[in-house]
Protein backbone atom coordinates (compact mmCIF):
# COMPACT_ATOMS: atom_id res chain seq x y z
CA UNK A 1 0.00 0.00 0.00
CA UNK A 2 1.59 3.56 -1.24
CA UNK A 3 0.82 6.40 1.40
CA UNK A 4 1.28 9.50 0.80
CA UNK A 5 1.84 12.64 3.87
CA UNK A 6 1.07 16.01 3.38
CA UNK A 7 1.41 19.47 5.38
CA UNK A 8 -0.57 22.49 4.89
CA UNK A 9 0.12 25.64 7.03
CA UNK A 10 -2.63 27.11 8.91
CA UNK A 11 -2.38 30.40 8.27
CA UNK A 12 -4.15 34.15 7.50
CA UNK A 13 -2.47 37.07 5.98
CA UNK A 14 0.94 35.52 7.00
CA UNK A 15 0.26 35.00 10.61
CA UNK A 16 1.15 31.03 10.84
CA UNK A 17 -0.94 29.23 13.60
CA UNK A 18 0.42 25.93 13.24
CA UNK A 19 0.28 22.64 10.49
CA UNK A 20 -2.40 20.36 9.35
CA UNK A 21 -0.89 16.99 8.92
CA UNK A 22 -2.97 14.80 6.23
CA UNK A 23 -1.99 11.17 5.50
CA UNK A 24 -3.80 9.21 2.23
CA UNK A 25 -2.99 6.08 0.53
CA UNK A 26 -3.35 4.37 -2.66
CA UNK A 27 -4.66 7.90 -4.13
CA UNK A 28 -4.57 8.10 -7.93
CA UNK A 29 -2.26 10.90 -9.55
CA UNK A 30 -5.81 12.34 -10.86
CA UNK A 31 -7.67 13.25 -7.82
CA UNK A 32 -4.80 14.04 -5.76
CA UNK A 33 -4.61 17.82 -6.76
CA UNK A 34 -8.55 18.09 -6.25
CA UNK A 35 -7.93 16.46 -2.38
CA UNK A 36 -4.71 18.97 -1.83
CA UNK A 37 -7.85 22.12 -2.67
CA UNK A 38 -9.84 20.66 -0.26
CA UNK A 39 -7.46 20.16 2.26
CA UNK A 40 -6.15 23.73 1.69
CA UNK A 41 -9.89 25.00 1.85
CA UNK A 42 -10.18 23.16 5.29
CA UNK A 43 -6.91 24.60 6.59
CA UNK A 44 -8.09 27.89 5.59
CA UNK A 45 -11.46 27.67 7.69
CA UNK A 46 -9.26 26.10 10.62
CA UNK A 47 -6.72 28.77 10.61
CA UNK A 48 -9.98 31.81 10.58
CA UNK A 49 -11.66 29.53 13.43
CA UNK A 50 -8.32 30.00 15.50
CA UNK A 51 -8.14 33.43 14.39
CA UNK A 52 -11.56 34.61 15.90
CA UNK A 53 -11.31 32.37 19.08
CA UNK A 54 -7.86 34.50 20.16
CA UNK A 55 -9.57 37.66 19.07
CA UNK A 56 -12.40 36.97 21.53
CA UNK A 57 -9.64 35.88 24.22
CA UNK A 58 -7.84 39.14 23.59
CA UNK A 59 -11.00 41.35 23.83
CA UNK A 60 -12.28 39.55 27.13
CA UNK A 61 -8.96 40.62 28.23
CA UNK A 62 -9.04 44.02 27.29
CA UNK A 63 -12.42 44.46 28.76
CA UNK A 64 -11.16 43.19 31.61
CA UNK A 65 -8.47 45.64 31.96
CA UNK A 66 -10.33 48.32 30.37
CA UNK A 67 -12.67 47.94 33.74
CA UNK A 68 -9.88 47.60 35.96
CA UNK A 69 -8.14 50.77 34.73
CA UNK A 70 -11.94 52.76 35.05
CA UNK A 71 -12.10 51.19 38.59
CA UNK A 72 -8.80 52.13 39.62
CA UNK A 73 -9.39 55.82 38.09
CA UNK A 74 -12.50 56.12 40.31
CA UNK A 75 -10.53 54.60 43.54
CA UNK A 76 -7.97 57.37 42.62
CA UNK A 77 -10.49 59.90 42.40
CA UNK A 78 -11.72 59.53 45.80
CA UNK A 79 -8.38 59.86 47.44
CA UNK A 80 -8.74 63.52 45.72
CA UNK A 81 -10.76 66.71 47.41
CA UNK A 82 -13.90 66.23 45.56
CA UNK A 83 -14.89 69.73 47.40
CA UNK A 84 -11.96 72.73 48.65
CA UNK A 85 -12.25 74.01 51.55
CA UNK A 86 -13.09 77.79 51.63
CA UNK A 87 -11.25 80.42 53.94
CA UNK A 88 -11.88 84.01 53.95
CA UNK A 89 -9.15 85.80 52.10
CA UNK A 90 -8.48 83.34 49.83
CA UNK A 91 -8.74 81.65 46.37
CA UNK A 92 -7.42 78.10 45.64
CA UNK A 93 -7.26 76.88 42.06
CA UNK A 94 -6.79 73.34 41.00
CA UNK A 95 -5.81 71.85 37.82
CA UNK A 96 -5.14 67.69 38.21
CA UNK A 97 -4.68 66.15 34.36
CA UNK A 98 -3.51 62.46 33.86
CA UNK A 99 -1.64 61.30 30.62
CA UNK A 100 -3.35 58.07 30.82
CA UNK A 101 -6.00 56.72 32.72
CA UNK A 102 -4.60 56.79 36.20
CA UNK A 103 -1.43 58.48 36.90
CA UNK A 104 1.56 59.13 39.49
CA UNK A 105 0.27 62.94 40.00
CA UNK A 106 -1.54 64.01 43.39
CA UNK A 107 -2.93 67.00 45.61
CA UNK A 108 -4.49 67.81 48.77
CA UNK A 109 -5.62 70.80 50.83
CA UNK A 110 -7.04 70.19 54.40
CA UNK A 111 -7.52 72.20 56.88
CA UNK A 112 -5.60 71.88 59.95
CA UNK A 113 -6.95 74.47 62.23
CA UNK A 114 -8.56 77.24 62.69
CA UNK A 115 -6.28 79.29 60.75
CA UNK A 116 -4.29 76.99 59.15
CA UNK A 117 -4.54 74.84 55.73
CA UNK A 118 -1.93 71.69 54.85
CA UNK A 119 -1.25 71.74 50.92
CA UNK A 120 0.39 69.02 49.24
CA UNK A 121 1.24 68.13 45.76
CA UNK A 122 3.51 65.04 44.42
CA UNK A 123 4.68 63.39 41.84
CA UNK A 124 5.61 59.38 41.12
CA UNK A 125 8.29 58.25 39.24
CA UNK A 126 5.61 56.54 37.11
CA UNK A 127 2.60 56.51 35.66
CA UNK A 128 -0.13 54.12 34.95
CA UNK A 129 -1.69 51.36 38.00
CA UNK A 130 1.60 51.38 39.88
CA UNK A 131 2.03 54.80 40.29
CA UNK A 132 -1.64 55.33 41.52
CA UNK A 133 -1.96 53.04 43.78
CA UNK A 134 1.95 54.43 45.37
CA UNK A 135 0.18 57.33 45.06
CA UNK A 136 -2.73 56.59 47.47
CA UNK A 137 -0.59 55.43 49.70
CA UNK A 138 1.89 58.53 50.00
CA UNK A 139 -1.00 60.62 50.30
CA UNK A 140 -2.33 58.72 52.87
CA UNK A 141 0.30 58.80 55.16
CA UNK A 142 0.88 62.95 54.60
CA UNK A 143 -2.47 63.83 55.85
CA UNK A 144 -2.41 61.39 58.83
CA UNK A 145 1.00 62.55 59.97
CA UNK A 146 0.44 66.29 59.49
CA UNK A 147 -3.03 66.31 61.31
CA UNK A 148 -0.99 67.54 64.65
CA UNK A 149 2.44 68.63 63.18
CA UNK A 150 3.96 72.14 63.13
CA UNK A 151 6.79 70.88 61.15
CA UNK A 152 6.36 69.96 57.22
CA UNK A 153 9.93 69.14 57.26
CA UNK A 154 9.38 66.36 60.41
CA UNK A 155 5.87 65.40 58.11
CA UNK A 156 7.79 64.54 55.39
CA UNK A 157 10.32 62.50 57.10
CA UNK A 158 7.91 60.24 58.56
CA UNK A 159 6.22 59.21 55.80
CA UNK A 160 9.62 58.97 54.05
CA UNK A 161 10.96 56.35 56.44
CA UNK A 162 7.49 54.16 55.72
CA UNK A 163 8.06 54.46 52.29
CA UNK A 164 11.29 52.91 51.89
CA UNK A 165 10.31 50.08 53.88
CA UNK A 166 7.22 49.51 51.77
CA UNK A 167 8.72 50.91 48.08
CA UNK A 168 8.79 48.27 45.42
CA UNK A 169 10.06 48.90 41.80
CA UNK A 170 12.39 51.60 42.45
CA UNK A 171 9.52 53.44 43.07
CA UNK A 172 9.71 56.82 44.66
CA UNK A 173 8.12 60.28 44.98
CA UNK A 174 8.57 64.35 44.90
CA UNK A 175 6.38 66.24 47.17
CA UNK A 176 6.22 69.41 48.46
CA UNK A 177 3.84 69.89 51.82
CA UNK A 178 3.44 73.50 53.61
CA UNK A 179 1.14 74.85 56.17
CA UNK A 180 -0.58 78.20 55.10
CA UNK A 181 -1.58 80.68 58.19
CA UNK A 182 -4.74 82.29 56.51
CA UNK A 183 -4.63 85.09 59.04
CA UNK A 184 -0.84 86.44 58.39
CA UNK A 185 -0.35 85.00 54.72
CA UNK A 186 2.67 82.96 56.26
CA UNK A 187 3.77 80.01 54.29
CA UNK A 188 5.81 77.59 55.69
CA UNK A 189 7.18 74.71 53.96
CA UNK A 190 9.48 71.80 53.13
CA UNK A 191 10.25 70.33 49.72
CA UNK A 192 11.39 67.03 49.18
CA UNK A 193 13.13 66.99 45.38
CA UNK A 194 10.12 68.60 43.72
CA UNK A 195 10.10 71.46 41.04
CA UNK A 196 10.38 74.61 43.13
CA UNK A 197 6.95 76.53 44.05
CA UNK A 198 6.63 79.85 42.01
CA UNK A 199 5.65 82.93 44.23
CA UNK A 200 3.51 85.91 42.66
CA UNK A 201 4.09 88.88 44.83
CA UNK A 202 2.33 92.32 43.56
CA UNK A 203 3.70 94.72 45.45
CA UNK A 204 6.34 95.37 44.99
CA UNK A 205 6.28 93.20 41.46
CA UNK A 206 8.66 90.00 41.83
CA UNK A 207 8.44 86.52 40.50
CA UNK A 208 10.73 84.12 42.51
CA UNK A 209 11.45 80.41 42.84
CA UNK A 210 10.85 79.12 46.75
CA UNK A 211 14.10 77.15 47.89
CA UNK A 212 14.39 73.60 47.12
CA UNK A 213 15.02 70.59 50.21
CA UNK A 214 15.88 67.57 49.56
CA UNK A 215 15.47 64.39 47.52
CA UNK A 216 12.63 62.43 46.67
CA UNK A 217 10.72 60.58 49.70
CA UNK A 218 11.29 56.68 49.42
CA UNK A 219 15.24 56.65 48.58
CA UNK A 220 16.86 56.45 51.13
CA UNK A 221 15.93 56.14 55.04
CA UNK A 222 18.46 58.48 56.48
CA UNK A 223 17.15 61.85 54.23
CA UNK A 224 16.45 65.05 56.59
CA UNK A 225 14.18 67.81 55.00
CA UNK A 226 14.27 71.70 55.87
CA UNK A 227 11.49 73.92 56.72
CA UNK A 228 11.74 77.42 54.97
CA UNK A 229 9.12 80.19 55.65
CA UNK A 230 7.79 82.89 53.33
CA UNK A 231 4.91 85.44 53.09
CA UNK A 232 1.95 85.69 50.59
CA UNK A 233 1.49 89.35 50.15
CA UNK A 234 -2.16 90.18 49.53
CA UNK A 235 -2.81 89.93 46.14
CA UNK A 236 -0.07 87.77 45.82
CA UNK A 237 0.28 83.69 44.83
CA UNK A 238 2.12 80.65 45.22
CA UNK A 239 1.75 78.14 42.32
CA UNK A 240 2.79 74.54 43.07
CA UNK A 241 3.29 72.35 39.85
CA UNK A 242 4.27 69.14 38.44
CA UNK A 243 7.04 68.37 36.22
CA UNK A 244 3.85 67.63 33.42
CA UNK A 245 3.93 71.51 33.45
CA UNK A 246 7.60 72.47 32.39
CA UNK A 247 7.58 69.22 30.42
CA UNK A 248 5.01 69.98 27.89
CA UNK A 249 6.20 69.84 24.49
CA UNK A 250 5.23 71.38 21.44
CA UNK A 251 4.90 69.68 17.67
CA UNK A 252 8.62 70.62 17.07
CA UNK A 253 9.98 68.46 20.24
CA UNK A 254 10.50 71.98 22.16
CA UNK A 255 10.26 71.85 26.07
CA UNK A 256 7.44 74.61 27.84
CA UNK A 257 10.67 74.85 30.53
CA UNK A 258 11.03 76.86 33.79
CA UNK A 259 12.87 79.92 31.77
CA UNK A 260 9.62 80.14 29.53
CA UNK A 261 6.93 79.68 32.35
CA UNK A 262 8.92 82.42 34.81
CA UNK A 263 9.03 84.45 31.72
CA UNK A 264 5.61 84.36 30.81
CA UNK A 265 4.25 84.87 34.46
CA UNK A 266 5.47 88.09 33.83
CA UNK A 267 2.56 89.05 31.94
CA UNK A 268 -0.07 87.21 33.77
CA UNK A 269 -3.39 88.24 34.98
CA UNK A 270 -3.19 88.90 39.45
CA UNK A 271 -6.30 89.95 39.65
CA UNK A 272 -7.82 86.00 40.84
CA UNK A 273 -6.81 82.82 41.27
CA UNK A 274 -9.27 81.70 38.48
CA UNK A 275 -7.88 84.24 35.96
CA UNK A 276 -4.36 83.12 36.61
CA UNK A 277 -5.49 79.31 36.48
CA UNK A 278 -6.74 79.99 32.99
CA UNK A 279 -4.02 81.90 31.70
CA UNK A 280 -1.38 79.10 32.19
CA UNK A 281 -3.93 76.43 31.29
CA UNK A 282 -4.10 78.65 27.51
CA UNK A 283 -0.50 79.15 27.48
CA UNK A 284 0.59 75.58 27.80
CA UNK A 285 -2.21 74.33 25.00
CA UNK A 286 -1.48 76.54 22.95
CA UNK A 287 2.42 75.92 23.09
CA UNK A 288 1.14 72.09 22.45
CA UNK A 289 -1.01 72.87 19.73
CA UNK A 290 -4.16 71.05 21.47
CA UNK A 291 -1.51 67.47 21.62
CA UNK A 292 -2.75 65.32 24.60
CA UNK A 293 -0.17 65.51 27.61
CA UNK A 294 2.91 63.44 27.65
CA UNK A 295 3.18 63.36 31.11
CA UNK A 296 0.85 63.88 33.88
CA UNK A 297 0.08 67.85 34.82
CA UNK A 298 -0.93 69.11 37.94
CA UNK A 299 -0.88 72.42 39.52
CA UNK A 300 -2.29 74.15 42.48
CA UNK A 301 -2.56 77.95 42.96
CA UNK A 302 -3.40 79.41 46.16
CA UNK A 303 -4.11 83.17 45.76
CA UNK A 304 -4.51 85.86 48.99
CA UNK A 305 -7.23 88.31 48.20
CA UNK A 306 -6.39 92.04 48.04
CA UNK A 307 -9.14 93.20 50.74
CA UNK A 308 -6.81 90.59 52.81
CA UNK A 309 -4.53 93.82 53.32
CA UNK A 310 -7.06 95.81 55.29
CA UNK A 311 -6.84 93.15 58.21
Amino acid sequence: MLFRSMGVPLSIKGEVYGVMLAKEANVPASVHERRLEILNGVAQQVALAIQNERLNEEMVQRERLEREIQLARQIQKTFLPSRLPKFDGWEIEIHWQTAREVGGDFYDVFRLAKDRVGLVIADVSDKGMPAALYMTVARTLIRAFSQKAESPAHVLERVNRLLVVDSQDGLFVTAVFAILNTETGQLTYANAGHNLPILLQVQPPQISQLEKGSTALGIYTSTRFSDHQTTIEPSGSVIFYTDGLTESFSPEGDSFGEERLLDTLKTAPQSNASAIMDYLRKLVNDFRHGAPPSDDMTIVLVHRQAAQAAN
